[in-house]
């Protein structure tokens, strides 16, 4: 899917995950662990654990976000 910040148009979860295709997972897992780039609305992550949810109820499923901060130059700093 094309990035919130190039499309402009902010998704609900609901239409992200009724694009998502389920391809299964392990039935041995106690939990997986779903890594974004970056959280904004968290709406691609309830969608995904959504799906994998419905197919593995008994899962653990939490997300780990982050993004690099760019800092502004103050030049009253130097």
């Amino acid at each position: 899917m094309e990035a919130y910040h190039v499309s402009g148009q902010r998704r609900h979860p609901n239409q992200i995950y009724e694009k998502l295709e389920w391809k299964g997972l392990p039935e041995d897992l106690d939990h997986v662990i779903l890594i974004d780039d970056v959280l904004t609305s968290g709406a691609h992550f309830k969608a995904c654990k959504r799906l994998i949810k419905e197919h593995h109820p008994n899962l653990e499923v939490v997300g780990v976000f982050w993004a690099r901060a760019i800092p502004k130059h103050d030049p009253e700093s130097t």
